[in-house]
């Protein structure tokens, strides 16, 4: 688990980055909509999640180091607590936990958002956002600073917009060790996923089934959902490279392509092997197998500190 002070390092970490007298303004991920009264399992955005590793919906977070606030500030947006639609979809921290939980100077609730926004907007000489990220975030967060621009010169609406992605997601490529444990954890669980789906293979089964044990496996594990949409594909559906229908029947000598990956407290692993169905490689399966396992392990043996990843491409086929 990533603690509440590595989040609270990440934050700190940003406001450095930006320019005196800023605001960062980093919006949650909200529900979407399956069908008529119900949604997707929710998946927190990677930006908030990495600052906050809160998985509430509809939650702003918002950061400062202008002088007014001292050092700095840290304040977030949450759903307000209500009965009637915990009693539906589950408990909601509420304000008042979140001021303790994520060590706020101030908590506010879903509905007094555009307050907050324009509170913390007001006489900062930059503003860093996300723009393009998502159309219902830019449009309140532009009304909040239309409503500053349209207000007397005292209102103080901000000089410049930022982009914060080019700061952010450069903090995010460098991990840190509990992140790096995330990960090999991702990929273990992934791992033991795709021997389990092996294990189970055999001729006349379905891909479907494979998809179900590597499923399985992940939430067995406490990663209750996959990275990324999982690729089962059987004889010719192997070489569809974004197949994910999983529904044919697998058939004696095919050979089978399983492209899954767990996602694990936020963090994702990506894992593709082809094996025969029956266990056993035709000789011109094998013979193609071990070229793209000799590359394979050549490309593994060059990776160093300061190689690209076009690099290892290019190396890859030569």
């Amino acid at each position: 688990m990533i603690s509440a002070q590595e989040f609270i390092a990440r934050q700190d970490r940003l406001l450095a980055q930006c320019e005196p007298n800023s605001v960062c303004i980093v919006p949650a991920a909200g529900m979407v909509t399956r069908s008529r009264d119900t949604e997707y399992t929710f998946r927190q955005d990677s930006d908030f999640w990495y600052l906050t590793g809160f998985e509430e919906p509809n939650a702003w977070l918002i950061l400062s180091n202008h002088p007014r606030y001292g050092e700095s500030y840290r304040a977030m947006v949450v759903q307000e607590k209500d009965k009637s639609a915990e009693i539906w979809h589950g408990k909601r921290l509420g304000a008042e936990a979140a001021l303790a939980r994520f060590s706020l100077d101030e908590a506010f609730e879903l509905q007094e958002l555009e307050e907050a926004l324009l509170a913390s907007i007001q006489g900062q000489d930059n503003v860093y956002f996300s723009l393009g990220h998502k159309k219902d975030n830019d449009l309140l967060f532009s009304e909040a600073l239309n409503t500053l621009r349209d207000a007397p010169k005292e209102s103080l609406a901000p000089r410049a917009i930022h982009d914060l992605q080019p700061i952010l997601h450069e903090m995010r490529l460098f991990k840190s060790a509990c992140e790096v444990a995330m990960m090999k954890a991702a990929g273990e669980i992934s791992a033991r996923a795709h021997k389990r789906a092996m294990q189970f293979a055999t001729p006349g089964c379905y891909e479907y089934q494979l998809e179900a044990e590597i499923y399985h496996e992940f939430a067995m594990a406490g990663a209750r959902s996959p990275a990324y949409s999982t690729i089962v594909g059987s004889g010719d559906n192997a070489c569809i490279l974004h197949y994910t229908q999983n529904n044919a029947q697998v058939n004696d000598g095919d050979l089978i392509l399983i492209d899954a990956g767990a996602e694990y407290q936020g963090y994702a692993a990506d894992i593709t092997r082809t094996f025969p169905a029956n266990g056993k490689f035709t000789h011109a399966q094998r013979e193609i197998y071990t070229v793209v396992l000799k590359a394979q392990k050549s490309v593994l043996d060059m990776l160093a500190p300061g190689v690209t990843l076009s690099q290892a491409m290019l190396h890859s086929v030569e």
